[in-house]
C-alpha cells in the first residue's frame, strides 16, 4: 500500500526535474548559438548605470541586464526565451538592504543573491534561490564563495511570478530598445 502512495510522488518529482533538466540543456545551447543583435549602456543618474545586451538565434533570445549603483547594488539578470515564451530567469549579485532606522553593526548593509526561475508553462515553474548577508565590501569574493556553499531554497511558482518577470522584461525592452 505504501508503494502505491510513493509511486505518484516519484512521478511528479521525476517529471518536474525532467523539464528543468531540458530547460537547462536548452539554455546552455542557446548561450553558445545566440548572437548579439543589440546592446545599450545607459547612465540613469550619477553612479547608476544599466547595461543591456540582446542575443538571438532563429526564434529564441536572451536579454542580459546589469544594474549597478555605486558598490551597494550590482545585479546581473538574464531572461531566456524559447519561441517567445520565457523558460528561465537568472539573477545574481549584490542587493542593497534598506532599514527603517540606522543600520546596526551586526546587520549587513547588503546581501548577495542567487536566483534561478525555471518556467514550464505560463502558470507553472520552480524558483531556486539563496542569499547571504554582506557586511564588508572588501570581503566580497570571500562572501561569494560562502554563498556557493549555501543550499538553494526551492518553491513552486505561479502565474503571478511569471507575469511579473514578463512585465519587467517588457518594460526594459520598451524603455531602452524601442526608441
Amino acid at each position: 500500500m505504501r508503494a502505491l502512495i510513493l509511486i505518484p510522488i516519484f512521478l511528479i518529482f521525476g517529471c518536474k526535474s525532467q523539464w528543468i533538466h531540458h530547460n537547462e540543456k536548452f539554455t546552455k545551447r542557446l548561450d553558445k548559438s545566440a548572437r548579439l543583435v543589440q546592446q545599450k549602456d545607459s547612465i540613469i543618474r550619477e553612479n547608476y548605470f544599466l547595461k543591456l545586451k540582446l542575443y538571438q538565434d532563429k526564434t529564441n533570445s536572451i536579454l542580459t541586464v546589469q544594474y549597478r549603483f555605486d558598490s551597494i547594488m550590482d545585479i546581473q539578470s538574464k531572461f531566456y526565451f524559447k519561441d517567445s515564451i520565457l523558460i528561465k530567469y537568472e539573477s545574481k549579485g549584490v542587493e542593497a538592504l534598506l532599514y527603517k532606522s540606522s543600520r546596526k553593526k551586526e546587520q549587513p548593509y547588503a546581501k548577495l543573491i542567487d536566483q534561478v526561475a525555471y518556467v514550464n508553462q505560463k502558470n507553472k515553474g520552480v524558483l531556486k534561490e539563496r542569499e547571504i548577508g554582506l557586511f564588508n565590501y572588501s570581503k566580497l569574493d570571500e562572501t561569494y564563495r560562502k554563498l556557493e556553499k549555501v543550499n538553494y531554497a526551492t518553491k513552486d511558482l505561479d502565474s503571478l511570478y511569471y507575469h511579473k518577470l514578463i512585465r519587467e522584461y517588457t518594460d526594459i525592452i520598451e524603455e531602452h530598445f524601442k526608441k
